[in-house]
């Protein structure tokens, strides 16, 4: 992503890793993905504009906000410390996915503090390892969220990860309108996620 950025014509990367076919990987050693595109891609543009559109009412950064609430409640919570926490989202779209934040605010991930970088790598790597103890090595997503190159505003967008379990089918609903059913409540997820880590 660090070249990326001097790059004509790139406005965005998105950095991700498919694990399992039915997740979308093709090839069999472990790898992650980087891809430049010339405009946001189609997720990262809705957060984006929904944090702006936010930040506008609110006047704070709605990653910001959300991470305290979660923090506070700790019914979703999954791992926290100084640096990071990792939480099951409460309109998680699938069972057991979880988002990964940065306790300091920050906007990209690839010019932001190196240190807060290292703590959510590890923090991913650890949800990671909890999610395939729970399920038994499921296929999986992660993507990382960052701001794109071209808008120079910060303040409103935080860099995160998002886990994605593929244990659940896209079907005619999810995929023609919008919407995802989840069969697994986020706190459940949460408190199975807590004590799974692998040893």
């Amino acid at each position: 992503a660090f070249e990326m950025r001097e790059k004509p014509g790139i406005s965005s990367t998105l950095v991700f890793k498919n694990v399992g076919a039915p997740a979308g990987a093709s090839i069999e050693h472990a790898h992650s993905q980087i891809l430049g595109t010339p405009i946001p891609t189609t997720e990262v543009g809705r957060d984006w504009a929904a944090s702006l559109g936010y930040f506008r009412r609110q006047g704070a950064c709605p990653f910001c906000r959300l991470m305290a609430e979660e923090s506070d409640r700790g019914a979703r919570v999954v791992e926290e410390n100084d640096s990071a926490i990792v939480f099951c989202p409460f309109a998680s779209r699938f069972p057991y996915e979880m988002c990964v934040l940065p306790k300091q605010h920050e906007s990209r991930f690839e010019i932001g503090d190196a240190a807060c970088r290292d703590a959510v790598a590890l923090m991913t790597r650890r949800a990671v390892s909890r999610l395939e103890n729970v399920l038994d090595r499921p296929p999986y997503n992660y993507v990382v969220h960052s701001a794109p190159y071209d808008d120079s505003a910060e303040l409103h967008y935080h860099w995160h990860v998002e886990v994605y379990p593929r244990v659940t089918t896209l079907a005619g609903f999810e995929l023609g309108g919008g919407c995802y059913i989840n069969p697994v409540a986020p706190e459940h997820a949460a408190e199975q996620l807590r004590s799974a880590l692998r040893q």
